[in-house]
């Protein structure tokens, strides 16, 4: 073999020798990738408590006695007051929550539906509650500061919700409608900017507000919401494109410092197909109150629907 053959079988074997360390370079990438991975999911799992406290959970428990309490409230209203009470807020509460009011097949809140509501799944922030929503944005700075000290150092504080995959845990301001004391004290800016809303829903075991994270690889199950007398915003604290939110069959991404508005009476689900490096997907959720509610069907939603007895 002459001296330029040897050079090149030479070249040859030292390129796959190369080619083979840099494969075995990446698998052993990918083995600390996956395994960074499974410590963090472990960390958040262990770390964040699941347990649910609250008796009357209209997510955990059976809603036959939501529905009881409702209708017993509600007659003892109709003769102790001499409210307007509409026919389909008493329609409403007497029907308790029977399908054979739904109108639409993709809307099937199961405790309270209120019959002839214009609504729809998504709706503009611009167009419905502008003031509520632009008191959202302006305290962004301030809600995302509040929100990485809890999320950094009050782990046992986080209530993490059951899912097919991945993590998906909330802190709880307003729970069904009781305020969480020991977490409003953390966040003192976050909670006045919450009751500044004026449209704020509160009184209700409706009512829900708190910091919402999806870790990656999380997947939310379709499902509905309990009630359409509801609007749920969430302003976007960290989010990237790999994280979307589906309502009503329309799947739109979350966007920083940007309010998203819908009706979660509709079918909807949410995912983040993002990975390790991309972090966790983070909102504030806010529950408002549908806007073509009187004030009297507020009151009247409030009082059968009380979360206290």
């Amino acid at each position: 073999m002459t001296p330029q053959g040897c050079s090149s079988v030479f070249l040859c074997e030292q390129n796959e020798d190369v080619h083979t360390g840099q494969l075995f370079i990446a698998l052993l990438f990918g083995v600390f990738v996956s395994v960074l991975i499974w410590y963090g999911h472990k960390w958040f799992s262990d770390t964040f408590q699941s347990n649910c406290s609250s008796k009357s959970c209209i997510r955990c428990h059976s809603t036959g006695t939501i529905h009881t309490n409702a209708l017993k409230r509600f007659h003892e209203l109709e003769k102790s007051t001499s409210i307007d009470i509409t026919v389909r807020i008493k329609l409403a509460v007497t029907n308790g929550g029977k399908q054979n009011l739904y109108k639409y097949p993709t809307q099937k809140p199961n405790i309270l539906y209120i019959p002839n509501l214009n609504t729809k799944g998504w709706l503009d922030s611009r167009e419905y509650y502008l003031e509520d929503t632009k008191a959202l944005r302006r305290g962004f700075q301030v809600i995302s500061e509040e929100f990485e000290t809890v999320f950094t150092i009050h782990r046992s504080n986080w209530i993490v919700n059951r899912v097919p995959s991945g993590q998906w845990s909330m802190f709880y301001f307003m729970n069904q409608g009781e305020w969480v004391k020991k977490n409003c004290q953390l966040c003192p800016k976050t909670v006045a900017i919450l009751k500044s809303l004026k449209n704020f829903m509160d009184g209700s075991v409706f009512a829900n507000s708190g910091f919402s994270v999806m870790m990656p690889h999380t997947e939310i199950d379709p499902h509905f919401g309990p009630t359409n007398a509801r609007l749920r915003c969430h302003l976007a604290l960290k989010v990237t494109n790999k994280s979307t939110l589906c309502v009503d069959n329309e799947t739109r991404n979350w966007k920083t410092a940007k309010c998203l508005l819908f009706d979660d009476s509709f079918i909807h689900f949410a995912s983040h197909k993002g990975n390790y490096f991309d972090g966790p997907r983070a909102i504030l959720m806010v529950d408002l109150w549908n806007p073509w509610l009187t004030l009297t069907e507020r009151y009247i939603v409030q009082k059968c629907y009380s979360p206290t007895d």
